[in-house]
């Protein structure tokens, strides 16, 4: 957790109690409870009013008693008592938006778990009888890209809602005091099951049943896909690719999924994942100086699969993520032409993509539990440079439908302007949490976005394209100084 003076921390709502000379602080919904000075009691109760860190500390000098300020705060971090810092998300609130409640308890007993069990050996049985692995191509069976990225994201909404609905069943069914509920998880409506702390019999019995139906699930995509007559099997294979990338996603032990909980409480090692993570950290120290260090025998163990889930997530890319988004790109700027047939579709389609692509790079930077992490950050700025040259291509070729020259040329001036502070404010969301992006916003930002309006020329068809490309990169260029010019005269007033 990387900290400045001018950190502003909001915490989740803790209980507490006092003991003697003491307190207890704690969350009774996730089990975790510390034993605080007076003087830490009263930082929290400074966290609280939103004050920086530099100012918290002032307000502390004049105690008789001293507090390591990021200590404590770091071991409220390790006890996921920390909701936000400087307004990116630490931990979750175990809290959702709209909560329902219903009684499907049978979807999480025994009987539904062999059902699942058998139905899911029923599918390996057949993929390796007469089925195939699904490629990428599978997107792409049907011409219409909006509708089949509409298509993916309601099928894959639907295999995680089922997912969670098993879980809050299991979970009925055990007695726990789970609840259902949709929650704005990034910038998506995603259902979600809460859950107490319980013991681990329980969290076993909840994390494997939510795995079965996983597989049960696409096994039933698979074998529709292998014995339904065209074109229903294209539609089913379709479906069969989404769940069969979950299951992938699923063995990405490093993003703390289902499964790295499952083994985790089978290998009863608390944390398992971020042990892992640091033993792995601390080996590549010691082989640089050529020394060595015996970590827990069970940590070494499971670290060969989290570095195999690594490279999994390398193959998921390069084999689906990657090799699917080039395709719809490239499928969709062919069309790219008001004397293509499919040019509305293909219109929609990249708008839509674009938007989401930004939300969702946006999201990863505000709201995303890994906010903190390089990659993460890394992530969501490629994904928003990506978002934002989409979207000045498509909103030209809008533009210039009006045939109207001097209209297109302000409109583009204008989206110009905005992609610009777009871009501004996802760098500025990403500091100063990682000098690396210094280098990206001084040298490779530059360069991206003057990338954004020299490519319209090669994917807008349209007249006067060079005018509406040096528009948008007048508008890009004219709200980074009008920018600049406005954060420099607010420092000198304040």
């Amino acid at each position: 957790m990387r900290l400045h003076d001018d950190s502003v921390i909001q915490l989740h709502e803790l209980y507490h109690r006092k003991e003697q000379d003491k307190y207890i602080i704690g969350s009774p919904e996730t089990g975790e409870f510390m034993v605080v000075t007076p003087l830490e009691f009263r930082v929290l109760q400074l966290l609280n009013t939103d004050l920086t860190l530099k100012h918290i500390q002032e307000l502390l000098r004049g105690e008789k008693e001293k507090v390591d300020l990021h200590s404590f705060l770091v071991e409220l971090k390790e006890h996921g008592f920390i909701h936000k810092l400087d307004n990116k998300v630490i931990a979750a609130k175990h809290e959702p938006l709209h909560e329902f409640s219903f009684n499907l308890n049978w979807l999480g007993g025994r009987f539904a778990g062999l059902l699942y069990l058998i139905i899911s050996l029923l599918g390996i049985w057949v993929l390796l009888w007469k089925g195939t692995i699904p490629s990428y191509q599978a997107f792409f069976y049907q011409p219409l890209l909006s509708v089949m990225l509409v298509f993916v994201i309601v099928v894959a909404w639907l295999l995680v809602a089922f997912r969670q609905i098993v879980k809050y069943a299991a979970a009925k069914h055990l007695g726990i005091d789970a609840r259902f509920g949709f929650s704005n998880k990034h910038h998506l409506f995603i259902p979600k099951t809460y859950m107490p702390k319980v013991a681990e019999q329980q969290e076993h019995h909840v994390l494997a049943m939510s795995l079965l139906s996983l597989t049960a699930a696409t096994s039933v995509c698979l074998v529709l896909a292998t014995y339904l007559s065209y074109p229903y099997n294209q539609l089913w294979n379709l479906v069969f690719a989404i769940a069969f990338i979950e299951i992938i996603s699923e063995c990405l032990l490093f993003l703390d999924t289902d499964l790295a909980r499952f083994i985790t409480v089978n290998m009863n090692i608390h944390k398992l994942n971020k042990q892992t993570a640091a033993a792995l950290k601390e080996d590549l120290k010691l082989l640089w100086k050529g020394g060595s260090k015996q970590a827990h025998p069970k940590v070494t163990a499971y670290a060969f699969f989290y570095m195999m889930s690594i490279l999994l997530a390398l193959v998921l890319l390069s084999a689906y993520i990657i090799p699917g988004m080039l395709t719809f790109l490239i499928l969709a700027f062919s069309r790219f032409s008001p004397d293509n047939i499919l040019f509305v579709d293909s219109i929609f389609a990249l708008t839509f993509f674009s938007v989401d692509l930004m939300l969702y790079g946006f999201s990863l930077l505000k709201h995303h539990e890994l906010g903190h992490n390089t990659l993460f950050i890394n992530t969501s700025l490629i994904a928003i440079t990506v978002a934002s040259y989409i979207i000045a291509a498509v909103g030209v070729q809008w533009f210039s439908a009006s045939n109207d020259i001097v209209i297109t040329i302000v409109l583009s001036y204008c989206l110009g302007a905005v992609i610009a502070l777009l871009f501004e404010s996802s760098v500025r969301y990403a500091h100063p949490f990682s000098d690396q992006h210094k280098l990206f916003e001084s040298i490779i930002l530059p360069v991206l976005a003057a990338c954004i309006p020299i490519s319209l020329v090669f994917t807008v068809s349209a007249a006067s394209i060079y005018a509406f490309a040096i528009a948008t990169g007048l508008g890009m260029l004219t709200a980074i100084v009008m920018s600049h010019f406005y954060r420099t005269s607010s420092s000198l007033d304040n």
